[in-house]
């Protein structure tokens, strides 16, 4: 009896990693969101730190009126408003991957494979604002971009998905 070695052959499928891995990861790294829903949210965001900015200048001023120490208080409140809403947007998305803005227009921050954002993503996500944010850099480079990445996106590897 000849046996012949065509007929056992098997097929080998191919390897797909998507089917291993957990399908919300998966599902998150491609349902980005649009441009329209993360202007929004960056507008409430904006306006809600604009006025809590206002609310603390007041005081700061009204500070230094009293004490006549002139301009120094509302210097340093600045300084100091600054350093904490640059923090708020970092921490926020770091921890809970939305800010208020994006929570409340349901986007969130993961990283671009779909895992949630680490603090150092978000970190240099925001150290990039400095520089898109300019000129409304970001807001070109998002329109132009397939999956709406700013330059902060796209240096720490960032995506803003549907939540």
């Amino acid at each position: 009896m000849q046996i012949d070695a065509t007929s056992f052959q098997t097929t080998i499928p191919t390897f797909q990693p998507a089917i291993f891995m957990p399908r919300t990861a998966r599902s998150r790294a491609t349902n980005i969101a649009g441009l329209n829903r993360r202007t929004m949210a960056s507008i409430i965001d904006g306006v809600s730190l604009a006025a809590t900015t206002a609310a603390v200048w007041i005081v700061a001023s009204a500070y230094a009126g009293v004490t006549e120490r002139g301009l120094l208080p509302v210097t340093i409140v600045s300084v100091l408003t600054f350093l904490v809403a640059f923090a708020y947007f970092a921490e926020m998305e770091s921890r809970r991957g939305q800010t208020i803005g994006k929570q409340i227009m349901r986007i969130r921050v993961v990283a671009a494979d779909g895992a949630p954002a680490t603090r150092s993503q978000c970190w240099l996500r925001h150290a990039a604002w400095l520089c898109d944010g300019v000129a409304f850099v970001g807001l070109a480079l998002e329109a132009r971009s397939p999956r709406h990445q700013r330059l902060g996106d796209m240096l720490a590897d960032t995506v803003v998905i549907n939540a």
